[in-house]
């Protein structure tokens, strides 16, 4: 077997590389390397996959506080709208009854709406977004009188609809989908949104009492 030395090897790789660089597009040459008795090895790999599309940092931040079982259901959505392309834009998730009034007040303010891109919300204590039970997408559809799906947003609701989520407004309300109370073990709308009422109001006791004591303690530090 003709034995090559390395620098040989390489000074000829270099003058053939452009004659076999077309018929080598898909594949890619890894670097040179020393094989056993001065040989030189030249491997030839597969071209990596094109990475799939990051999910945005805020896509997941917005569902720490949806319930955990609409939490659940997303995170495996957002798994599959990902290997289909697709990077979600969540505009909202889970929202407090004081979150709820304001949304509710600018609706029905032309300029405000238009402002903060609502299509429509429902009165505190009615909506789903309450209970953690909802999520609104941006760029579903396009269009104002004539509203229709974006590409994008076929896939969002195609997703979305296999995962157990509601478009329960259609084109009226494309960003809004939800999860049936029932599926989360609530009887109703109005026993869910209680439910998570409740949850927020024990939250800011124990925020509000954690508070209170790293404010004693920093005093006792301060006066020690």
């Amino acid at each position: 077997m003709l034995k090559i030395s390395l620098p040989s090897a390489l000074a000829l790789l270099a003058l053939t590389l452009p004659v076999f660089s077309a018929a080598t597009r898909k594949d890619e040459v890894s670097p040179v390397r020393k094989g056993k008795k001065g040989k030189v090895a030249i491997e030839i790999t597969a071209t990596r996959q094109k990475p799939q599309p990051k999910l945005k940092s805020q896509a997941t931040k917005k569902l720490t506080r949806l319930h955990p079982q609409a939490q659940t259901k997303m995170n495996a959505a957002l798994k599959d709208m990902q290997a289909a392309g697709v990077c979600p834009t969540i505009t909202s998730a889970y929202r407090s009854s004081a979150q709820q009034d304001d949304l509710y007040r600018c609706a029905h303010r032309h300029h405000c709406r238009a402002r903060r891109g609502i299509y429509s919300a429902r009165k505190p204590g009615t909506s789903l977004h309450e209970a953690g039970l909802a999520v609104d997408f941006a760029d579903v559809a396009h269009g104002k009188k004539r509203r229709h799906l974006t590409r994008e947003g076929q896939k969002i609701v195609k997703v979305m609809q296999k995962h157990g989520f509601k478009w329960r407004y259609g084109l009226k309300d494309p960003a809004h989908f939800e999860l049936e109370p029932r599926v989360a073990g609530y009887k109703s709308e109005k026993q869910a949104i209680s439910a998570a009422q409740r949850r927020e109001l024990q939250q800011r006791i124990v925020a509000k009492k954690t508070a209170h004591s790293l404010s004693k303690a920093k005093a006792r530090r301060r006066n020690a």
